[in-house]
């Protein structure tokens, strides 16, 4: 697979389709919401975004890849989420506050729940939700895939989108977990066909 252009002292990154069969929207340039987003963090290319089409405004789509070892009320979590304290999460019960995110351990993140999340065993994804409590919406709804990687995430940046990949898309090769929900969302707007 190809590699693409890095920021200065970094090792390449792999391409995670086929940039021939990929439709680059020129026009889609998107102010990134600082909301929810730590300052400083890498947003890998192939990260799903909810973009506001008319206020041109993309939010990160959140979820994690819950894996071995942790419990429902402090599960671990593979590298690669956006979460941080304040959000709310869920599998498939009641959504729960983030209370911490411990990232001292090189091989997988703790986060530190206000409650046990029904589900959050390993191999099952944390979806981000907009409040906590019982029947929990989605708090963002994927439309677009970032194209690029933005480094050392601040506030004021942009990021551009992949309009269309005309192929099928491995998600198994991408930076961030995507758990199938989002996957099945990011298929349902006809642009792309991960899985």
């Amino acid at each position: 697979m190809e590699n693409f252009g890095t920021q200065a002292g970094q090792a390449p990154h792999r391409a995670l389709w086929n940039y021939n069969l990929a439709k680059q929207s020129q026009s889609v340039f998107l102010n990134l919401a600082t909301a929810g987003i730590p300052e400083g963090v890498d947003v890998p290319q192939g990260t799903l975004l909810d973009v506001d089409l008319e206020t041109r405004e993309a939010s990160i789509v959140k979820n994690a890849l819950v894996v071995a070892g942790g419990t429902t009320s402090a599960p671990r979590v593979a590298k690669g989420h956006f979460f941080q304290a304040g959000d709310f999460v869920f599998v498939n019960g009641d959504a729960v506050a983030v209370s911490s995110v411990d990232t001292t351990n090189a091989d997988y993140d703790v986060l530190t729940l206000s409650g046990a999340c029904t589900g959050a065993t390993a191999g099952n994804y944390l979806e981000q939700a907009k409040a906590s409590g019982a029947s929990p919406e989605l708090a963002h709804i994927p439309n677009l895939i970032s194209s690029e990687w933005l480094y050392d995430f601040h506030d004021g940046n942009t990021i551009s989108c992949v309009a269309e990949i005309f192929s099928d898309v491995d998600t198994s090769v991408f930076y961030t977990p995507i758990s199938p929900t989002m996957i099945a969302k990011i298929n349902a707007t006809g642009r792309y066909l991960l899985y």
